[in-house]
């Protein structure tokens, strides 16, 4: 990846650590969750709220900096798989593949050298991926509103959400996909915080 210095900083230390958007992601996250949370528990109880999809976008966003601040630390270290390693960060090649890309980190930032993830984890957290990426692409089909992508599936039978009249995007916005989502990001940290030897009270910060 070709990078730059801006000139002010060309004399500078350069230090590298866990926690440089991970962290921001995780707190954004959690301040859009309690608003949606407040909205939810209002006297007006309505079934879905704005604060949802902000909530799952970084919610992702975050475990993934944390994936490539791990990757890139590894970096910084004399290693004869360099190449790979920014494949992995930057999702190139076979490592476009999602799971592929998670596994493959897990082998890499496993200090344990245990470098495996529960199987379940890794399909719950595809399937909110899933959900992140149809909130940010939004493609609506105008064939109707009750078509939503083939893609969805997986989300929607592993939240157990319930349909409601409307496109898929007001269904998605419910607290109980809020909740999912919330410990689905949760328990794919806690394998890598534990790959890291890590506190999870120390990131999480709940």
């Amino acid at each position: 990846m070709k990078v730059f210095t801006p000139r002010k900083l060309k004399n500078k230390d350069s230090i590298f650590a866990f926690g440089t958007m991970s962290t921001v992601y995780w707190d954004f996250a959690l301040l859009m969750e309690k608003q949606a949370i407040l909205e939810f528990d209002s006297e007006l109880k309505p079934i879905r709220s704005f604060f949802v999809f902000p909530s799952i976008i970084f919610f992702c966003a975050s475990f993934e900096a944390f994936l490539n601040e791990g990757l890139s630390r590894e970096l910084l270290y004399d290693r004869k798989d360099k190449e790979e390693l920014e494949n992995i960060k930057d999702g190139k090649g076979e490592f476009k593949d999602l799971i592929k890309r998670i596994k493959t980190s897990a082998q890499i930032l496993d200090r344990n050298s245990i470098g495996k993830i529960d199987e379940n984890v890794l399909q719950e957290f595809k399937a909110l991926s899933e959900l992140r990426n149809a909130i940010i692409h939004y493609n609506p089909h105008f064939g109707g509103i009750f078509q939503w992508s083939s893609k969805l599936i997986s989300t929607f039978e592993r939240s157990k959400v319930n349909a409601v009249e409307g496109d898929w995007t007001e269904t998605f916005r419910r607290k109980e996909i809020l909740i999912w989502s919330k410990e689905t990001i949760k328990n794919i940290f806690k394998v890598f915080l534990l790959f890291q030897r890590m506190k999870e009270n120390e990131f999480f910060g709940e």
